[in-house]
């Protein structure tokens, strides 16, 4: 989570302060509840106007610049490293299994790009054939049932040899 605001810090500031009060209260009795009541109503009264300074701390301004880079580092470190056991890597070289991790989202992009590539160029070729083989079939259609060619010469006897049968085997 982001870290919390000056405000949110103020306003947490005067719960506690609240609750320390009426922890007081608890353990005095008679006329030391009266002198708890007085306190507690000056320190709402200087909590609302924002004037604070005088009983804790405001966080440096520059915190809000320095805070989230060690958080991200420290999330960083539970998410890879904490679980890791690295007694083994004594030389501390490489992990090769970390560096498929980072490595493998952007390997996975680029060859899901070229399989994309490559199954529409698969499917324009199939979409061109589905087209010619239509075209085929229509034009078989249209063309329907014509004059019958000649087949040949049937009746004639006495070719250059086709059909004479060898008696000398």
């Amino acid at each position: 989570p982001p870290p919390p605001t000056e405000e949110e810090l103020a306003e947490m500031r005067r719960k506690q302060e609240e609750e320390e009060l009426a922890k007081k209260k608890k353990g005095k009795k008679g006329k030391g509840a009266a002198k708890a009541k007085a306190p507690a109503k000056k320190a709402k009264g200087k909590g609302r106007k924002g004037e604070d300074e005088d009983e804790t701390p405001k966080q440096p301004p520059l915190a809000r610049f320095w805070v989230p880079p060690i958080q991200d580092g420290v999330a960083q470190y539970c998410r890879v490293w904490q679980d890791r056991d690295e007694s083994w890597n004594v030389g501390q070289k490489h992990d090769p299994e970390l560096v498929r991790e980072l490595l493998r989202p952007q390997v996975e992009e680029e060859i899901r790009l070229q399989v994309d590539e490559a199954l529409r160029v698969e499917l324009e070729n199939l979409k061109l054939a589905v087209e010619r083989a239509k075209a085929n079939v229509s034009k078989k259609k249209k063309k329907g049932k014509g004059k019958k060619g000649k087949k040949g010469k049937r009746g004639k006897k006495g070719g250059k040899g086709k059909g004479k049968k060898k008696k000398d085997l």
